[in-house]
């Protein structure tokens, strides 16, 4: 026995729900343990870089010096979907991923123009 009633009431309510989602402003949480200048300089650069490009669809929430922990917290909070967006050093990833240890190797690189062309082109 159909019920055409239901359906085009559910159909309904489905497609309110969309439109009220889409205009809705998505924002971002981005963390950071360390206090240097030029880290939290670059990371707000970031954040207004994504807000500007987005047209303000985007917003960016700030957590700095530590607020929701260390960089290993960070990262564990990152894996979860607490935090979006974190900076931590490679020497900490690499106790997630064995392939970070590249990064930590010293003399890699011949020169900063050869760290670059290795990193532009993987």
């Amino acid at each position: 026995m159909k019920q055409p009633g239901f359906i085009r009431l559910a159909t309904l309510a489905l497609l309110s729900t969309l439109s009220f989602f889409s205009h809705s402003e998505t924002i971002l949480r981005l963390a950071y343990a360390e206090n240097s200048q030029p880290v939290k300089d670059a990371l707000h650069f970031l954040g207004q870089q994504v807000e500007e490009k987005t047209g303000g669809d985007i917003k960016v929430q700030y957590f700095p010096d530590g607020q929701l922990g260390g960089e290993r917290e960070l990262v564990e909070l990152t894996q979860v979907g607490v935090v979006d967006i974190t900076k931590v050093s490679s020497g900490l990833m690499e106790s997630f991923s064995p392939e970070y240890g590249v990064f930590s190797l010293p003399y890699l690189f011949a020169n900063v123009d050869e760290y670059y062309r290795v990193m532009d082109n993987p």
